[in-house]
């Protein structure tokens, strides 16, 4: 029985450690239950705008965007959707273009504004926040640019090792 004890404790230890998802994984999940919530419109452009961040490395954030980006095409793909995704550098450069005009707006009516620049109807916003030990949370919101209603969104907790940067 001793020795049964450790072996139990190694099992727990190591099924709580899967059960939070590393940074590419939280992406794809994450553009799955996006993308889930989408199915029942047609032939959206959905852009991916920036997200806020709270001792995030910028590695982190760029390397989640552009996965949650991609993992959505995919997703579209997949499951026959006829949505369009805008790439990340679209949005980066109306942001760019726009940023004199966008002064004095909330960072939620600026993204809103970048999306409608884009011509997207859709725009995925949101945060990534440090909670301790390279442990993250990324929260996405599915806003309409026409309204600014939110329309969907997801919250996943994931490892980001930020000694591998």
């Amino acid at each position: 029985m001793k020795h049964v004890i450790p072996f139990f404790v190694l099992i727990l230890a190591f099924t709580g450690c899967l059960s939070v998802l590393e940074s590419n994984r939280a992406s794809e999940e994450i553009a799955w239950e996006l993308s889930y919530q989408l199915k029942e419109l047609s032939g959206l452009t959905v852009a991916v705008g920036d997200f806020e961040t709270t001792d995030v490395p910028d590695t982190l954030k760029s390397t989640f965007r552009n996965d949650l980006s991609t993992s959505l095409a995919i997703d579209f793909r997949y499951t026959d959707q006829d949505h369009k995704v805008v790439t990340r550098d679209k949005v980066d450069e109306v942001f760019a273009e726009q940023s004199m005009s966008l002064e004095g707006l909330t960072y939620q009516e600026t993204q809103i504004r970048i999306g409608q620049v884009l011509g997207a109807e859709v725009l995925v916003v949101g945060t990534i926040i440090l909670l301790g030990d390279d442990l993250y949370r990324a929260s996405t919101q599915l806003l309409e640019t026409e309204t600014g209603v939110i329309i969907g969104g997801s919250s996943l907790d994931f490892w980001f090792d930020t000694e591998s940067e």
